[in-house]
Formats: structure tokens, C-alpha cells, sequence
């Protein structure tokens, strides 16, 4: 147990120095209503990409039986052009949105979704259970894609100057270590919150897990509500097992839980932050080891193709989902094997 502490005390640290970072500046202070109009400030430009541009703004989770709202900062990222669809991308405990800012850029870019990466708390001791792994931070977040949509847009709008004013219907659920269990949560409960006159879970296109680290057997619930008619890929981007991903634990959920389908793969070589790249800091890898090159690559192909391929509705054309279990396969220069 003695390393999980030492793991989670350099997370929390590297997080900490970097929440101010420029990638996740604070908004400009402002009231908020229970009708989640929130405040922002737009800026353009990021990672020399010219396809997209970016915006910080307060985004406000409903209270349900909380009582009370509870506001976070999201980071936006915009394409130029047409938008295929919504992807909500989740940074890891005690991390922030400038580590998976690389990502973001990417995601928008080349699958030319919006991409939203709000900042969420890692303290699991605070009174209000809205934290990255509680239970009333994901039924906060299914609502945003159902009877509460109005909040994510007006978050959207903010962060974009107000040039806009609606966002695409569907959409995919995506997160790094627990943000991978996070993204499989909320879709879980996507199933029983209404939207237009029938549920959040018809407009969600699957999930992408980037090495996801299951809590409390979380992955494995939301694989059970994600059944039947309510069926949608739930898929992941593995790293070797290790104590940064709890030895694997939610990728063997996810295998488990439906043997014989396309899970995803899991990369050679690579690290517990290889979704953060660049971004991920010199405590953490310390802590988890430094991302390769090529499997950074290889990570930020595969989470393109994939997340096209089901916001297209075609998961079954995505990049190595025809593969068989143990297949090998390169991804530039990175190994992939199928789960």
C-alpha cells in the first residue's frame, strides 16, 4: 500500500503546481443562476494547431438532490467547420485539463468534435460528494447530456464568445485513468435520464477509456446498465499493468465483462500517461514512468479513428476493431495487441 500513497502524493502534487498553468487560466468572477449561465473567457490558438479554437468557461453541474449547483471550469476546444459531435474528455485524479490540453487539440482538430475538458475535483473527502470518483459527480454529468443539455450549451456559448448557441447531438464519453472511470459511470447512467423525449443514452455514440482505473467496480456497473437496446462499444487504450493503473484493474473489468467483443488494445511499452504526453510533468513521471514517443502517437491515431468511427456511426469500420484477441499490430511504430 506503502507505493499507492507514494502514487497518489506525486499526482496531487504535479496537479497542484500546474492548475494555474497556462492551458487552465481562471474566469473572470461572476454570479451564477440555477438556469447555469455561466462566465468566461474566450482566447484562440493552441499547440500551433490553426483547425480550431479554444475557450475557457465556468460550466455548472446540476444540484439534483444536493440541493445546491456546483460550478467547474471547463476548458473548450472548437473546430473550424462542421462538428461531427460532442466529446466530453476527462483528466485523471489530481491532474487538470492542461495535461490532456494536447489531446484536446488533437481530438478537435482531426475528428473536428467539440471537445470539453472541465477541471474536477480529486478530493475525496469534500461534503458535497462531487468529486472525480462520487457517485453524484457522474449522475451531475449524465444530466448535462439530458434534461440539464441547456447548461452544457451555455458553458459552450460562454467559452466561445457567445458565437454560438447549440451543440451537436451526439457525442462519446472519454477519460484518462479515473477519468476512464468516470466516462463509463455517467454513461451507465445516461440510460435512465430523459432527453427529448427519450434518454440521454440514444444521442451516446460509446465510450473511450485511456488506460481507465476502475473504483469500486464502477466500469463493471455501467457495463451492466449498457445492455441490450442501451448496448454502445465501451472501448479502451491499455497500458502494461502497473501501479499507476492499479495493476490493470479496470481493463480487466472491461474484458471480463464481455468476453469475445472488441475491448480495445493495449500498448507495448508504454506508460500510465501516455494519454498526457508532453503535458504530463516530471513528478508524475517520476511516479509512473515517461510516456514514449511512439506510443503517445499511437494513443492520439487510435482515439481519432475511434472517436470518428462512432460519432459516425460505423464503430465496426474503427481502426483494429475487426482484430481477433492477442492479434499484434503496428500503429506507426508503436505494438498494439488486441484484448
Amino acid at each position: 500500500m506503502v507505493w499507492l500513497w507514494c502514487v497518489f502524493f506525486a499526482l496531487l502534487l504535479e496537479g497542484r503546481r500546474r492548475m494555474t498553468g497556462p492551458h487552465l487560466r481562471p474566469t473572470t468572477p461572476g454570479r451564477h443562476t440555477t438556469e447555469g449561465q455561466p462566465t468566461a473567457r474566450a482566447r484562440s490558438g493552441a499547440d500551433d494547431r490553426d483547425a480550431m479554437h479554444r475557450g475557457t468557461a465556468e460550466l455548472v453541474l446540476p444540484s439534483g438532490a444536493a440541493g445546491r449547483d456546483h460550478v467547474v471550469a471547463a476548458e473548450w476546444w472548437f473546430p473550424d467547420g462542421d462538428e461531427l459531435g460532442v466529446v466530453w474528455l476527462q483528466h485523471g485524479f489530481a491532474r487538470q485539463p492542461r495535461h490532456l490540453a494536447g489531446l484536446a487539440a488533437v481530438l478537435a482538430a482531426e475528428v473536428s468534435a467539440v471537445v470539453v475538458v472541465p477541471a474536477i475535483s480529486s478530493r475525496f473527502a469534500t461534503a458535497s460528494g462531487y468529486w472525480i470518483n462520487g457517485h453524484r459527480m457522474h449522475d451531475a454529468i449524465a444530466r448535462l447530456f439530458g434534461e440539464d443539455r441547456r447548461r452544457l450549451e451555455a458553458s459552450a456559448a460562454a467559452a466561445s464568445g457567445h458565437q454560438r448557441t447549440a451543440l451537436p447531438e451526439p457525442f462519446v464519453l472519454a477519460g484518462h485513468s479515473a477519468g476512464g472511470n468516470l466516462a463509463a459511470a455517467v454513461a451507465g447512467r445516461t440510460v435512465a435520464i430523459e432527453h427529448a423525449g427519450g434518454l440521454a443514452v440514444d444521442t451516446l455514440k460509446g465510450v473511450v477509456m485511456l488506460d481507465g482505473v476502475d473504483r469500486g467496480g464502477a466500469i463493471g456497473v455501467a457495463l451492466d446498465q449498457l445492455t441490450g437496446m442501451h448496448d454502445r462499444p465501451v472501448w479502451t487504450i491499455a497500458a502494461p499493468d502497473g501501479r499507476c493503473n492499479a495493476g490493470g484493474r479496470g481493463t480487466a473489468l472491461l474484458q471480463g465483462a464481455r468476453p469475445g467483443r472488441f475491448v480495445g488494445v493495449r500498448l507495448a511499452g508504454g506508460t500510465h500517461l501516455d494519454a498526457e504526453g508532453t503535458g504530463s510533468g516530471h513528478i508524475a513521471r517520476l511516479a509512473c514512468g515517461a510516456p514514449p514517443t511512439e506510443n503517445v502517437d499511437a494513443l492520439r491515431a487510435l482515439a481519432v479513428d475511434w472517436i470518428t468511427h462512432l460519432l459516425a456511426d460505423s464503430p465496426g469500420d474503427a481502426r483494429l476493431a475487426g482484430t481477433k484477441a492477442g492479434t499484434t499490430s503496428m500503429v506507426g511504430d508503436a505494438r498494439a495487441t488486441t484484448l
